[in-house]
């Protein structure tokens, strides 16, 4: 197909109008100088490259019978590639067959990919390989596997001398011989590749993205690019990839973080580091854990403990010498309460139910008693309204003030969001009431 353009400027060129024909088809466009001359530069360029990189030609090629075989030829009637036993066009190319091997020609009669393996085929590694290429073609020899690929010609990306070519978390990884190794921009890779801790790194655009994998080299751990280029040079035990911030190394059977420049975020001198959160990492020393801030790169002083997770947006769990806390997540984890109880539930009302010593009771933020260690057990009931109480095997149902709404009898209480269950005197059958403590149903 041939595609004409032309392009007038009109007899009034400060008018700021041109007439722009694309076929037959007039357009008028009132638009500035500034943005005519933009439009000129750009065809201008346009037809340079046209004539360094023809679209069409009139040698391009066509499939045609040339006596016992199939030929290409040119549009002069030219023979470009003969005796041919078959050949088909897909995806741009020309797929050919001759004593039972297989290439790809252009369109112009180039030959792309040798006439010369058992089968071709298009590969779905799409962009794995970085650099100009765009298009792969698997190809297969005597069991083996290769990789070409093109863009504006056809290059060997992987020789076909290969049992499998896979595609894992963006790089090609070849096996031959029971042996693996690794595919990057052009660059086989023969040393270990840790491929579950790829390492990114994102930029200002949604494909602006940077790949790094840890590589095993003279028993040390290093760094290497998505390009194929060592970024960290093999010196560590042990590298895993935790955050943004950066990559936990081990040295000298220590563990630090580290950012893909070396750049220190945590020194290394701890026993262990365990990410707790995108900001905060938590680190062993001797007896206890503490935690350390990424971005401030400081370590907490408090608090102390032996291990820590998240409890609710507000709080974090803490334990300590088999004693449980809360800490406030927004306040640089300050501790809620003294290292004195078995266990401590937040319900979201500004009460605590909590275990010392083996018996439960309420406490408030300020740790003031509201309900006596006394109880086997308690929980909240209809939406924190009520407090279902267990003693000596006993059920009973206080207020928040701690009075006493139901006598505590021999009968299991069962409390929800929105009604509470009471067993009835020698039966299976429990009354239900609502949250105002009247029956609804198997009223006595």
């Amino acid at each position: 197909m041939y595609l004409y353009i032309y392009l007038r400027v009109a007899r009034k060129l400060e008018s700021g109008t041109i007439e722009f024909f694309y076929g037959k088809r007039l357009l008028n466009l009132n638009i500035s100088m500034k943005k005519i001359l933009c439009i000129i530069f750009s065809i201008s360029c346009f037809m340079l490259y046209a004539q360094e990189h023809p679209v069409v030609s009139s040698e391009m090629c066509s499939i045609e019978k040339c006596e016992e075989k199939w030929c290409l030829k040119n549009m002069d009637g030219e023979i470009v590639v003969s005796a041919l036993d078959s050949v088909y066009y897909k995806s741009g190319v020309f797929f050919v067959e001759k004593n039972n091997a297989w290439g790809i020609v252009s369109l112009f009669g180039k030959n792309l990919i040798p006439i010369q393996f058992d089968k071709i085929k298009e590969s779905d590694f799409f962009n794995v390989v970085m650099g100009l290429y765009d298009t792969y073609y698997m190809v297969y020899k005597q069991n083996k596997k290769g990789l070409y690929g093109i863009r504006l010609n056809y290059t060997t990306i992987i020789p076909c001398e290969y049992d499998t070519i896979k595609k894992e978390m963006g790089v090609l990884v070849l096996s031959a011989n029971n042996k693996t190794t690794y595919a990057f921009n052009n660059k086989i890779i023969t040393d270990s590749l840790d491929l579950d801790n790829l390492f990114q790194i994102y930029g200002n655009y949604v494909d602006d993205i940077r790949s790094y994998y840890p590589i095993y080299k003279n028993n040390f751990w290093g760094m290497i690019d998505d390009g194929g280029n060592i970024v960290i040079s093999p010196k560590y035990q042990q590298i895993k990839s935790i955050t943004r911030y950066g990559l936990m190394v081990k040295k000298d059977d220590l563990w630090g973080v580290i950012d893909i420049n070396e750049k220190i975020i945590i020194p290394i001198k701890y026993q262990n580091i365990e990410l707790f959160s995108p900001d905060y990492s938590v680190v062993s020393i001797r007896n206890h854990k503490q935690l350390y801030n990424h971005k401030t790169q400081t370590l907490l002083a408090e608090p102390k403990f032996d291990k820590i997770y998240m409890y609710s947006a507000k709080y974090s769990r803490i334990t300590y010498d088999d004693k449980e806390n809360l800490v406030e997540n927004e306040n640089n984890f300050k501790t809620v309460f003294p290292f004195v109880y078995q266990s401590v539930s937040d319900y979201g009302n500004g009460l605590f139910i909590v275990n010392k010593n083996g018996k439960y009771g309420i406490v408030d933020e300020k740790n003031t008693v509201k309900t006596p260690f006394i109880y086997n057990n308690l929980y909240f009931a209809c939406r924190n309204k009520y407090i279902i109480a267990e003693k000596d095997n006993k059920y009973g149902i206080l207020s928040l003030e701690n009075k006493e709404l139901i006598p505590f009898e021999d009968r299991p209480i069962i409390g929800y969001l929105e009604t509470i269950e009471i067993r009835l005197p020698d039966s299976f059958e429990y009354k239900v009431c609502d949250c105002d403590l009247r029956c609804i149903q198997n009223c006595e």
